[in-house]
């Protein structure tokens, strides 16, 4: 055979002007699929017609893949080049922060629209609610074509964020996206909050009831039984009305206005020199842990104060025969990481019984402040949802720790519903 152009498809070698030759078996020329199509191509085609159709085939498939490279950015398909170094960079420490940033663009590539965060998801579930779940936010997100519709009807649960392969911050990312359409506010929006001061008592130990809790009476009344028997004095931030913590603020998108509250409260709680900052909102307690510079200052759920009461043997609840069934809220449970101290808060008390779904995977109870889209009926049928997953434990009663969780899975529960200091105030 005489030198000349030489072209390869699959287990054929062409020579311009010469006669074809096969490669000897085992002697591939191509890619694992290229060379066994070419091989059977070469069986079932003539010569002169693969010979015809090899170079405009070679244009076509060197111009698609030339294509899907430039259009590539632009596509679900980055997720291929940006989930493993997602995945290193993550190991780093690197996160997302309260602004958008473009590591928030990197994230959202990440996502290969798999679509696992759509069945944990109880807006479909229990509210029939489509179209605004993770997937499909980031979709729109990542094509610039997001909507209000899709951005702010989402509970922040942290469901979809538990179950994705790739644990993109699906709610940091939602945060964020709602400060493209938030208001700008002035000072009229938080201009109240100057010297007001309706702190009471002194000690060490401080408590914030936070806005829901002051909405919930019961429970307040019951953290003063506690607090009483525990002997510490304490310092009420907020007993007879107060300052948010922010973070409801900072949910709606609006973050400069939540950072001036949460300025006046840091401020507050140096000047009265507490060391333990106890509160009863878990989305309180988030936002102290996370979002506040409280160096020095020991912030505690409510849980894990009782907890540390049990066991110094401080309080001496006495243990009766209600049989409890537990609810992990979302900001405690999956937000906080928080599971074990309310378990032997309730074992020091009773007798529990846990619901099918709990710890990791728990359910929310659908009047999350973080939904600025759902409405009341929607709400009211997740709830009623969740409520009859608790009666199928068999249970006496529903036990959580957060006042808005209690108020939620209340309004569809044929159960009494109390909140974790509740039970305890009553056995003690």
């Amino acid at each position: 055979m005489t030198s000349g152009v030489i072209w390869k498809f699959g287990g054929i070698v062409w020579a311009l002007g010469e006669e074809h030759h096969l490669i000897p078996p085992g002697v591939g020329c191509g890619s694992f699929l290229t060379n066994s199509t070419g091989e059977l191509l070469a069986r079932i085609l003539p010569p002169d017609v693969l010979m015809a159709g090899e170079l405009p085939t070679w244009w076509f498939y060197s111009i698609t893949l030339g294509v899907f490279f430039v259009a590539l950015p632009f596509s679900r398909y980055m997720h291929i080049f940006t989930e493993i170094p997602l995945i290193f960079l993550r190991n780093a420490g690197l996160r997302s922060k309260e602004k958008p940033s473009s590591y928030d663009h990197f994230q959202t590539n990440a996502c290969s629209r798999c679509g696992i965060c759509i069945d944990p998801c109880q807006l479909q579930r229990a509210a029939g609610i489509n179209g605004v779940q993770s997937v499909y936010f980031l979709r729109d997100l990542r094509s610039g074509n997001l909507t209000d519709a899709v951005a702010n009807n989402c509970l922040m649960c942290g469901r979809c964020e538990q179950a994705c392969p790739v644990g993109i911050e699906q709610n940091t990312l939602r945060l964020n996206s709602r400060q493209r359409t938030a208001v700008p506010v002035g000072e009229n929006r938080y201009g109240y909050i100057r010297g007001i001061d309706r702190s009471q008592g002194n000690g060490k130990v401080g408590y914030f009831a936070g806005c829901m809790t002051l909405l919930t009476p019961k429970i307040l009344r019951a953290m003063d039984d506690i607090f009483k028997a525990s002997g510490d004095e304490v310092w009420w931030a907020d007993k007879e009305g107060g300052v948010c913590c922010g973070r409801p603020l900072k949910l709606s998108g609006e973050v400069d206005a939540a950072r001036k509250m949460m300025e006046y409260n840091t401020e507050l709680f140096r000047q009265h020199g507490i060391e333990t900052l106890v509160t009863s909102c878990p989305i309180c307690l988030r936002v102290f842990r996370e979002d506040y510079r409280l160096e020095g200052i020991e912030v505690l759920h409510h849980s894990e104060y009782i907890q540390r009461l049990l066991k110094a043997h401080r309080i001496d609840p006495k243990i009766g025969d209600l049989n409890f069934t537990y609810h992990d809220p979302c900001e405690l449970g999956r937000g906080s990481g928080i599971y074990d101290a309310p378990r032997e808060v309730i074992a020091a008390v009773g007798r529990l019984t846990e619901v099918a779904e709990n710890r990791e995977k728990a359910l929310c109870c659908g009047s999350s402040l973080a939904n600025i889209a759902i409405d009341d009926d929607g709400q009211r049928k997740i709830g009623e949802s969740v409520a009859a997953a608790f009666a199928a434990t068999g249970a006496d009663a529903v036990v959580t720790a957060c006042p808005l969780c209690k108020k939620g899975i209340a309004r569809g529960n044929s159960m009494p519903v109390y909140d974790l200091a509740e039970i305890v105030a009553q056995a003690l």
